[in-house]
């Protein structure tokens, strides 16, 4: 009788283990989901604000070429700037003019290590000095 009691536990062992080492799996395969889940989120909200941060830089844009018609090349206007938005944010802008009333600015924004780019066309009537947005759009790089 007693072979018979050591012989029925001898199954216990090795069945712990392998449950053991099944949840394991089962919580290293969950903790990597979540992480690459909660990367994933920050990586959007890194690229959500890099185009804010481009957004930014177009409106100043825009600002400077309704004070100033002859942007890029007159004071206050520069060709090429920047606007720090806070420590880690700053929108590069690049101003140019094709001559025929037609100004383009290209801002891009950077967040961390994200950049997106927005491209505006501002028309400017040379005998009123109207500017108009004529067309805004996302650029790549």
């Amino acid at each position: 009788m007693l072979g018979g009691k050591r012989q029925s536990g001898v199954a216990t062992l090795p069945t712990v283990i392998i449950l053991s080492a099944i949840i394991l799996e089962v919580a290293v395969a969950a903790v990597t989901i979540a992480a690459a889940i909660a990367s994933s989120a920050n990586n959007q909200r890194l690229s959500s604000q890099a185009l804010s941060d481009a957004k930014t830089g177009i409106d100043d844009a825009f600002m400077r070429i309704v004070r100033n018609k002859n942007c890029p090349n007159a004071v206050g206007c520069p060709a090429s700037y920047s606007v720090t938005i806070d420590s880690s944010d700053v929108a590069n802008v690049t101003i140019s003019s094709n001559g025929q009333g037609v100004i383009t600015v290209v801002s891009e924004g950077v967040s961390s290590n994200r950049r997106r780019k927005l491209q505006m066309a501002v028309g400017v009537d040379g005998s009123t000095g109207l500017a108009n947005i004529e067309s805004v759009q996302e650029i790549a790089d």
